[in-house]
């Protein structure tokens, strides 16, 4: 009877909070329509009197600032290294409990924040609804409106990891040389998507402001730590090490072998689909250095998800282990390019931009001097709508010693060595030894 009657006070005071909660949140949604604030943090810009905001001149002259400045920018990391290089901050905040908060440079979290908040346009928002607000506004209609036109053109898709058409498997695993973390990234060039990795301080900040950090290609990087992955499982003392510590029968033992062998097929396919997802799933942390790329990796990875087939469930008992393998990092432009060496090492890949260069200066060459054409440099510049400067410059690279030729067809060229830099590399020796100290 006693447990009873528990159960129904206990009944009762569910409800009862239930009920209060539920008129609490009506009375926030009928407050929101009426355009009140209702309390809270007061934005940038106001200050709170009798229940009400009120705008604080001083802080509303940097608001109506860092709005103007952005249109100008057109962009938040910009509009942050200004306001960074003018020491700009945060207004000082006291709380009830005593806290201090403010007084700190703007993120750009908060500036994103800041210029996408209607009460500033003098609405009020509750979820994916706005009201018109009882308070005043400090921007007005035209500057809010041209504000989230930019806000909207710069804004990038969402997308999962998982669903993206590029995918990063290492994205919050990968960390550089210094220590920091590695974020994704990625540029558009004449219709193509490149990737990379970068230092968070470079996604922050910028070099103009003074931000160090690394940035590598993560086509590049992904490659080379499949490659090492695939090493390693194609070790017989490694893949050997993994079936006696199962203690597994004979059937079973097979079954995991050809798993292991068709994950080191996927693997040395390096940029597909599935050799990102088996990245995704196998590498839980990557520390790139100056001179070793280490991971550490494990199979529990391959039995997240849905239906998981029961030799990888066997695979996810196996202790995670570290790979390794001693790298070079090589500049290249602006980037870095990662080389593999030792027995992880990949095959050498010709470069086809470079191979395309050589072959169109042997190409322009053998028409300048055509008697029959009689073209003079201006004439083979308009023929093949390029500028005079570049293509005197690049006519020189038709007389590339043969083994440099040689090393650029089968892929040996130097890491550092692309189109680019022949092309803008100034004047050619005519002397094969003299272009090997320069290039090889």
């Amino acid at each position: 009877m006693g447990r009873l009657t528990l159960n129904v006070l206990l009944s009762f005071a569910q409800f009862e909070r239930e009920v209060t909660a539920e008129r609490i949140r009506d009375k926030i949604v009928a407050s929101k329509r009426k355009g009140m604030w209702i309390g809270g943090m007061v934005s940038i810009g106001y200050r709170a009197e009798e229940k009400k905001l009120v705008v604080d001149p001083g802080e509303a002259e940097l608001l109506h600032h860092i709005f103007t400045r952005y249109l100008e920018l057109g962009s938040v990391r910009r509009l942050k290294a200004e306001l960074d290089a003018s020491c700009a901050r945060t207004p000082m905040r006291r709380h009830r409990n005593g806290r201090h908060t403010g007084d700190a440079p703007f993120a750009r979290g908060k500036l994103y924040a800041l210029l996408s908040n209607p009460l500033y346009a003098g609405r009020v928002r509750h979820k994916c609804t706005v009201y018109p607000g009882q308070h005043e506004a400090i921007v007005d209609e035209e500057l809010w409106q041209a504000v989230q036109d930019r806000l909207a053109a710069n804004r990038q898709v969402a997308t999962r990891r998982a669903q993206a058409a590029s995918p990063s498997p290492l994205a919050g695993k990968l960390t550089d040389p210094d220590g920091r973390r590695m974020r994704p990234s990625h540029a558009t060039k004449n219709g193509r998507r490149y990737r990379y990795y970068v230092s968070a301080d470079l996604i922050e900040g910028s070099v103009a402001t003074g931000a160090a950090g690394w940035r590598i290609s993560a086509a590049e990087i992904e490659a080379a730590l499949a490659s090492v992955i695939a090493a390693r499982l194609r070790d017989p003392g490694f893949t050997s090490s993994l079936i006696a510590e199962r203690h597994l029968g004979m059937d079973r033992t097979e079954a995991i072998l050809g798993r292991i062998k068709a994950i080191t097929a996927a693997l040395d396919a390096s940029g597909t689909t599935a050799a990102r997802d088996l990245l995704r799933a196998l590498v839980t942390l990557v520390d790139l250095g100056e001179a070793e790329l280490r991971a550490m990796i494990g199979f529990a990875g391959l039995a997240s998800g849905g239906v998981v087939d029961p030799v990888d469930a066997a695979l996810a008992g196996v202790p995670g282990s570290t790979v390794s393998a001693p790298i070079r990092l090589a500049r290249r432009g602006a980037e870095l390019r990662l080389v593999l060496q030792g027995a992880a090492a990949s095959r050498p890949k010709p470069d086809a931009q470079l191979i395309q260069t050589v072959i169109e200066a042997h190409c322009r060459v053998a028409g300048y001097l055509d008697p029959a054409l009689d073209l003079s440099l201006g004439d083979l510049a308009r023929r093949d709508n390029v500028d005079q400067g570049d293509l005197s410059r690049a006519l020189q690279l038709a007389f590339l010693a043969p083994d440099i030729v040689e090393h650029i067809l089968d892929g040996t060229q130097p890491a550092t060595l692309t189109a680019q830099q022949l092309k803008r590399g100034g004047d050619l020796p005519l002397a094969w030894d003299e272009q090997h100290s320069i290039i090889v």
